[in-house]
């Protein structure tokens, strides 16, 4: 998978980057990999898990403290040109990697790549954990009712995607009542839903360490205000027309330029980018923001996801994840994007 072009080893340290190679995500050691033999490098307490998990695999786990595993084997395999990704080792860990080789290469661009385009069991993954993301939805707007604050909204939804099968959250859930959903990345509160509100929710997911992103804002109320409901067409609207530009070979950039403008047109705020590359990684590869320069390929998976928020007031924000395959656009998702209206019964109008 490396090119190992201008390095004989590579470090992994980064846990995310550790469950893209072998499967197994942990906060805990460190991977080597080399052309001749890949290497899991562990402490006692996890070293029999990992083995077990790891079986008929390429990785030989072993038993080690700090790097000094890794220190012994550079030396007596002769390695002196060790690549390491410069964006996810600390300061003090490459002053010890320094001390064990004589030339450090950075890969993190090379991984970038990697991860950034996804082969049929990695799309499996994070259709996996899309599904049970759309069935919480879902099962979340039965129990929205007036005076539940954001953190037990938040909690009923972390509940709810481990027990459907989720190993963990991709991210913290955003909850946001009212003028909070006005706040790209607000921090759930203790705010209680009141009758003819706002509501935006954004969470996901992890399935064998692959994540899913999904938000959706509604009205929880009887009487949704016209400024609203403008507000969330004009949302609508920009991603429907930003998806329907995505092909093979377009600029990332184009696809934001495209929901820019119809915020724009609308003399709506759009304060963020329209959306990111996910795989183990809840941001990573493609970014589709005005100043990014990437090209959109077959085997990416991204967020689509555009948003209008008006200080004080409201926000609106609508995003699913997609992927390109086979030169085509799909979406994860079959949930439905048009306005949500929600009764004190939960019983649920479109419009």
């Amino acid at each position: 998978m490396m090119s190992f072009k201008n390095y004989q080893a590579v470090l992994i340290t980064d846990e995310h980057q550790k469950c893209y190679f072998t499967g197994f995500s942990s906060e805990d050691g460190y991977l080597i990999l080399t052309q001749e033999q890949n290497y899991f490098v562990t402490d006692l307490r996890y070293f029999s898990m990992v083995e077990n998990l790891l079986k008929d695999t390429s990785f030989k786990v072993v038993i080690g403290k700090d790097f000094n595993f890794l220190g012994d084997y550079l030396k007596s395999s002769n390695i002196t040109t060790l690549g390491v990704d410069f964006s996810k080792t600390t300061l003090l860990q490459n002053k010890s990697i320094k001390k064990l080789c004589s030339k450090i290469v950075d890969v993190g661009a090379e991984l970038q790549g990697l991860l950034e385009l996804k082969d049929t069991k990695e799309i499996q993954n994070i259709n996996k954990a899309c599904q049970i993301t759309q069935e919480v939805f879902n099962d979340i707007l039965t129990i929205v009712k007036e005076g539940i604050t954001e953190l037990e909204l938040k909690a009923e939804i972390i509940y709810r995607f481990l027990k459907s099968g989720a190993t963990d959250v991709s991210f913290d859930p955003i909850v946001a009542f009212a003028e909070n959903s006005a706040i790209p990345h607000h921090q759930s509160t203790n705010k209680k839903l009141v009758y003819n509100s706002v509501v935006l929710i954004d969470m996901g997911c992890r399935v064998n360490g692959y994540c899913s992103d999904f938000t959706r804002t509604f009205y929880f109320g009887d009487n949704p205000p016209k400024d609203f409901i403008s507000t969330y067409n004009s949302v609508l609207e920009a991603f429907d027309s930003s998806y329907a530009s995505i092909k093979v070979g377009e600029t990332c950039k184009g696809a934001d330029n495209i929901a820019r403008q119809v915020l724009l047109r609308d003399n709506l705020e759009f304060k963020h980018s329209l959306g990111h590359g996910v795989g183990v990684n809840i941001h990573e590869k493609p970014t589709l923001s005005p100043s990014s320069k990437d090209i959109f390929k077959n085997g990416m998976v991204f967020s689509i996801e555009p948003g209008a928020y008006k200080d004080g007031l409201y926000g609106v924000r609508i995003e699913d994840l997609v992927y390109i395959n086979n030169d085509k656009i799909s979406n994860f998702y079959t949930a439905t994007k048009r306005l949500i209206i929600l009764d004190k019964f939960n019983k649920q109008f479109l419009i």
